[in-house]
């Protein structure tokens, strides 16, 4: 098990945390909350192999718990460009859905039966599931943090770069969450640090080799 696998799980606690270590998040002791909170509320978890049940509906993969309304998936596919591809004709282009097309039918459709999605519209479909359960998790005060496990590994630039986009524009300017990305291509992010906010932390067999912060 590699160094960023042994994070994640230890951050979501499937492993268990040597005696003398201790994870904290906001001066809370991960292991001082139980198993549900850190899961369902603590954290929202993108890995990077996208999980998509073809015979499954599109609300599924949105809104798996069945507890959003349509206009919150609406809107959630409108920040990550995909409303238009599910939508096809009954989508104007501008945020607008056809009166013609009933939208309890478009949630109802099987995922096998849209267009088969490229890689990174598989990872966009999964920031849009991200972004809905932040509608349904909430830990106190605290936003959940989100977790991005190598996501873009199997892209391309030019979509490496559409997700990272979304990335910024809907979960951190947007709504102020704190993101954890785990990369082996960390030139992608380079350019997106944040000058007195944004941390690198560079790991090698197991640890930790480094730590930067992205000076002002």
């Amino acid at each position: 098990m590699d160094g960023k696998s042994s994070l994640l799980m230890s951050l979501l606690r499937l492993l268990t945390i040597q005696p003398t270590g201790i994870i904290t998040i906001d001066e809370i002791d991960l292991a001082s909350l139980r198993l549900d909170d850190i899961r369902q509320r603590a954290f929202v978890t993108v890995s990077q192999d996208p999980f998509l049940v073809p015979g499954a509906s599109l609300r599924f993969h949105l809104d798996p718990t069945d507890t959003l309304p349509d206009t919150a998936l609406v809107e959630a596919l409108l920040k990550t460009k995909l409303l238009g591809l599910f939508a096809g004709r009954s989508y104007d282009g501008f945020g607008t859905l056809a009166m013609s097309s009933p939208m309890s039918s478009l949630w109802d459709r099987t995922l096998s039966s849209f267009p088969v999605l490229s890689a990174g519209q598989a990872q966009l479909l999964s920031l849009t599931r991200a972004l809905l359960q932040l509608q349904t998790r909430s830990f106190g005060k605290r936003k959940p943090v989100i977790l991005l496990d190598e996501v873009t590994a199997s892209l391309d630039a030019e979509t490496e770069a559409a997700v990272y986009d979304v990335l910024e524009d809907v979960f951190i300017k947007g709504a102020g969450h704190t993101v954890l990305v785990v990369t082996h291509r960390p030139a992608a992010l380079t350019r997106r640090l944040r000058p007195g906010q944004d941390v690198t932390v560079w790991m090698a067999h197991g640890q930790v080799e480094r730590v930067e912060t992205v000076k002002i």
